[in-house]
């Protein structure tokens, strides 16, 4: 590995659950689009709910939640995984780097991860570029 990288690989995918361990979708580092910042923004969302702009053209990458839900009977329930691979020992900022979760926000600093819940109106609302509008 190169001694400048942070850290090899990180992915996110949308899983069902551990009783079926199944990964509907997911993406890693190199496939989501950065913004000018080098933020992500990713949208998880059944295929029917899917914004308009949530495409990569528009800086966001999309994920498909899928239709079984968790796959153990509950159709809106199901996980969402973060991983992060072979990060650098002086990188300090891995998600594995956190022991508590009182830790989370002085371990991961600008790289925790940052969920919001809204409804497709509300996102297409925040136009072709919607990382510039998120908070």
């Amino acid at each position: 590995m190169d001694e400048d990288v942070d850290m090899r690989y990180w992915s996110i995918s949308a899983t069902e659950s551990f009783a079926t361990t199944k990964v509907v979708d997911g993406a890693y580092d190199e496939q989501i689009p950065l913004d000018p910042d080098g933020f992500y923004t990713v949208v998880i969302s059944r295929e029917e709910d899917r914004p308009r702009n949530a495409r990569d053209k528009n800086g966001v990458k999309w994920l498909s939640w899928g239709e079984n839900g968790d796959g153990a009977g509950h159709p809106d329930d199901g996980m969402v995984a973060i991983r992060n691979m072979l990060p650098s020992p002086d990188f300090g900022h891995a998600l594995q780097d956190v022991t508590a979760p009182e830790e989370l926000d002085s371990v991961l600093g600008d790289y925790k991860p940052v969920v919001q819940y809204m409804s497709t109106e509300d996102f297409e609302a925040l136009g072709n570029k919607p990382w510039k509008n998120l908070q």
